[in-house]
């Protein structure tokens, strides 16, 4: 329920999203231990779309035929979930989530047809644990309307949680404090239960305790018995209709407009949802199949869009509970489904006083979680300055720019790290231990270069994006000044012969391929150019350790036939031998 309200729904509708979706995961899904449902980020997300679908009927309304029908849509003659029994123009919120969980469906499944599921690969975990952090930001800005029990104004896009906190701060002094006090002593008790008995003695009990629904059941009776709607004008949940709801077709006109965040949030509850699915598959010694999870969670989108239900997702707390309750397939899922017919056709009407800011405490201090995100971003800092520089700009992004903005700006990143990663990867000149066979970094060891000979090693393709750099840093490897196409930038007749003193010394390059996985053309027209011109100068270049595909493009390339020969061995130290035996010296 209080997910619904995240997604600008009814909260029956979040009943509808822990229901209709579990029932076609649990018969195609993979995982035997993820639970689906709602989830506050992708309950976000539907909410900003809902938002942004908002904003620009508002913008386009003057050129609107308002009053316009496309058909009924009523639900069992009820408007409490519609709030019309025909389909307007501007629509409803209701009606925009249906279509974007449609959309979102067909995305999936598209995906999952063509098998795109290795794609998520670029979602790294840097990426998806900054994207939620920042999103749990913006559920806060969400929620706080509940909190306070005040009417803020709808913000979407670039700068809207600075727009909302302006708003926010402006209008705080018309709370109501009733609404305030129910707010802090329940978010304090979920605190204390969660942290200090669940978490301490997590260990000792079977499962935690339900402390969510113990506050919402107590919250209702208390609200209930002390009239707070009435005395003290406490916002509350009100009617939630019985039963099911009929299935109906959602809005094919919204659509095109849908598309974008429909691709945004499938893509994201997959993710998600495939991380926990591996999670636990790892644990537990079992596999998942990631193109099916695209399927089951597709289907499931797709099958609960007719049943008034917002994209569903999977979240990690619910999981574990599944997982630590002694839950080994997803029938455990079905028994939950059992339960939830019981809160449909029987329970719902008994929630009508439970104050709508009960609901918003749930979601804050569930966020708990997902903010202690933030420490881990130490801990990635000392590691690698790229992965955090991933976290701070998918987390930056969201905030300031939205969601569907800061997951454009975080994967983009992602994918230029891995571009700087090819482009730059690392090379150092390695060097022999003694009376071993074996070549280390000269970085990082205490061992002599051998005589006459250079061994250079590049960590990377070589391609067209880092031929350049490749020639430099082979340049600086063989001599501290220079020498392919830099033997002009010496100034002086002095430096020149300094220079050519200390070539005559060194008769072999060799290169240590072990790290290419993988060389394109230019790369060949490269490493053909580097023979040539170091072999004016009576220096030979020797490919040591090539990988079978790397080697079938040189010989494609009809390498082989353009250098001397030998010019490749299998491993450095053969390389090395050669070169000891048939010194070129000037």
């Amino acid at each position: 329920m209080a997910y619904g309200l995240l997604a600008d729904v009814d909260p029956v509708n979040g009943l509808y999203t822990s229901f209709f979706p579990v029932i076609i995961y649990c018969m195609m899904g993979t995982s035997r231990h993820v639970s689906v449902g709602t989830m506050a980020v992708i309950s976000l997300m539907a909410g900003n779309a809902v938002e942004s679908l908002v904003a620009a009927n508002k913008q386009n309304m003057p050129s609107l035929a308002i009053g316009e029908t496309a058909g009924n849509l009523s639900f069992n003659g009820s408007e409490n979930l519609f709030h019309s029994t025909d389909q307007f123009w501007p629509p409803t919120n209701l009606e925009i989530v249906v279509s974007l969980c449609l959309v979102t469906g067909l995305f999936q499944i598209l995906m999952g047809i063509f098998h795109l599921g290795s794609l998520t690969v670029i979602f790294s975990d840097q990426f998806v644990s900054g994207f939620c952090t920042g999103t749990a930001i913006l559920v806060v800005i969400s929620q706080i309307k509940y909190v306070f029990d005040i009417s803020t104004q709808r913000y979407s896009g670039p700068f809207m949680i600075i727009y909302s906190t302006i708003n926010i701060f402006s209008i705080i002094k018309n709370s109501n404090p009733a609404t305030v006090l129910i707010s802090f002593i329940s978010m304090f008790i979920l605190a204390v239960v969660k942290e200090q008995v669940n978490a301490r003695f997590k260990n000792k009990l079977k499962m935690p305790i339900p402390i969510d629904l113990i506050v919402v059941a107590l919250a209702t009776v208390i609200s209930y018995l002390g009239e707070f709607n009435r005395k003290y004008e406490v916002s509350i949940i009100g009617d939630i209709p019985t039963g099911f709801p009929e299935p109906v077709l959602p809005r094919m006109d919204l659509v095109p407009s849908l598309l974008p965040a429909g691709l945004g949030v499938g893509v994201v509850s997959y993710t998600i949802a495939l991380s926990l699915a591996q999670m636990f598959a790892k644990k537990h010694k079992y596999v998942v199949d990631a193109n099916q999870e695209f399927l089951a969670m597709g289907s499931a989108n797709l099958f609960s869009s007719f049943f008034a239900c917002f994209p569903c997702a999977t979240a990690l707390s619910r999981s574990m509970i599944q997982e630590k309750s002694g839950g080994k397939t997803q029938i455990v899922g079905l028994v939950s489904c059992l339960l939830m017919v019981i809160v449909l056709l029987v329970l719902g009407p008994f929630f009508y006083h439970l104050p709508k800011c009960i609901l918003s405490s749930v979601i804050l201090v569930a966020l708990k979680g997902m903010f202690l995100e933030v420490l881990v971003l130490r801990k990635i800092w000392k590691i690698s300055k790229i992965d955090s520089l991933i976290w701070l700009v998918s987390f930056s992004s969201v905030v300031i720019l939205d969601i569907d903005y800061g997951l454009i700006m975080g994967v983009a990143f992602t994918i230029l790290t891995v571009v700087y990663r090819t482009f730059a990867p690392h090379q150092t000149v390695l060097v022999n231990l003694p009376n071993t066979e074996i070549y280390v970094d000269k970085e990082y060891y205490s061992a002599q270069e051998i005589p006459g000979i250079k061994i250079f090693h590049f960590g990377g393709a070589l391609y067209f994006v880092n031929k350049s750099l490749f020639v430099e840093r082979l340049n600086n490897v063989i001599t501290d000044k220079g020498v392919i196409k830099n033997i002009r930038t010496y100034k002086t007749l002095e430096e020149e012969r300094n220079k050519e003193e200390y070539l005559k010394s060194v008769h072999h390059v060799i290169i240590d391929c072990s790290s290419f996985s993988y060389i394109d053309v230019s790369g060949v027209d490269t490493l053909l150019e580097v023979t040539k011109e170091l072999k004016e100068r009576n220096i030979i270049v020797l490919l040591a350790s090539c990988s079978v595909p790397v080697y079938e493009v040189l010989r494609n390339a009809t390498f082989l036939t353009k250098v001397p020969q030998p010019s490749i061995f299998p491993t450095i130290h053969d390389a090395v031998m050669y070169a000891q035996q048939n010194p070129r010296v000037n």
